[in-house]
């Protein structure tokens, strides 16, 4: 329905005289733009393949020739970002943001407020290669299993403690990651937009190390302070002890096989209808034999 719809507004614009004072050549961007927008908001093809369409669009209509519609694409800047998003996909897949959280644990101790710190520490530094936002949404789950291990339930104020941890290390893995974000080229969007907006307007070159030697100082200021701010004045409450090292290796393997249970359950679910359509799947047996021992696992894990 939206590669149609897409298709018939696109065409609609083309056909219709623009509105006054409105050139032709915005006019049929503006018709590229609409339909780009059709198709990524009804997802009628793959979001990749809709950035894509300028490329073979702008020569087509007339408004660019095919060397000045690629070069927003080979923006140094876009490559950049480029680099980040794989960064950010090797180390969801090896699992790294969770070996660093508990290499700081480790460290730091496993009482509340230095479970905060090392899981700030974690996220401000991972925030400095790959975008502060993927790195929260890495983070988030491990922050919700330490939250769990906390002790309560036996008393109003114990849940209260527990409530408050929860709150202070959620609101530390937020802020973590905006502020280690400031401290490369790469940890957020804007800084990158604001390179490439100095190079192209003024002719200035803000260069990888140039935005450290800023960004790094301002984290090192920042990450401290907004530690002490969470727990020595918003959250100075503590819970009297904390989980142990082990139990937050345990809690981080019960994320990881919740993770990867998820993960098989979208995969049989579409090898099912895959099955469903051919009448054989030889996969399907195999992922729920898996899906089956990760239950027995985490069951195991729980007790």
């Amino acid at each position: 329905m939206g590669l149609v719809l897409g298709g018939v507004l696109f065409l609609l614009m083309l056909i219709l005289p623009a509105p006054a004072g409105l050139g032709a050549a915005a006019w049929r961007v503006a018709a590229a733009g609409v339909l780009m927008a059709t198709w990524w908001v009804t997802e009628a093809i793959p979001i990749p393949a809709t950035a894509l369409l300028p490329l073979a669009l702008f020569p087509l209509l007339g408004v660019a020739d095919i060397s000045d519609a690629a070069a927003p694409f080979a923006n140094p800047i876009i490559y950049l970002f480029l680099g980040g998003f794989l960064i950010a996909r090797a180390m969801e897949g090896t699992g790294l943001p969770r070996r660093i959280a508990l290499s700081s644990i480790r460290l730091l101790g496993a009482r509340p407020r230095s479970i905060i710190a090392g899981v700030m520490v974690s996220c401000a530094f991972l925030s400095m290669w790959v975008s502060n936002t993927a790195t929260a949404l890495m983070m988030l789950p491990i922050g919700l299993s330490l939250v769990a291990l906390m002790p309560g339930g036996e008393s109003d104020e114990a849940d209260e403690e527990k409530r408050r941890f929860g709150t202070a290390l959620m609101l530390g893995i937020a802020y973590a990651c905006s502020i280690g974000g400031m401290g490369t080229l790469i940890g957020t969007p804007p800084n990158a937009f604001l390179a490439g907006f100095m190079l192209e307007s003024y002719g200035v070159t803000i260069g990888f190390a140039e935005w450290m030697l800023l960004g790094v100082p301002l984290v090192l200021v920042g990450l401290p302070l907004c530690y002490l701010v969470l727990t020595r004045i918003a959250f100075r409450e503590e819970p009297d002890e904390g989980p142990s090292v082990e139990d937050c290796l345990w809690a981080c393997r019960r994320e990881r096989l919740e993770r990867r249970k998820r993960e098989l359950a979208r995969e049989i679910g579409r090898d099912q209808k895959d099955a469903d359509r051919s009448g054989a799947n030889p996969q399907l047996d195999e992922q729920l034999a898996e899906l089956q021992r990760l239950a027995l696992q985490r069951d195991a894990l729980q007790h």
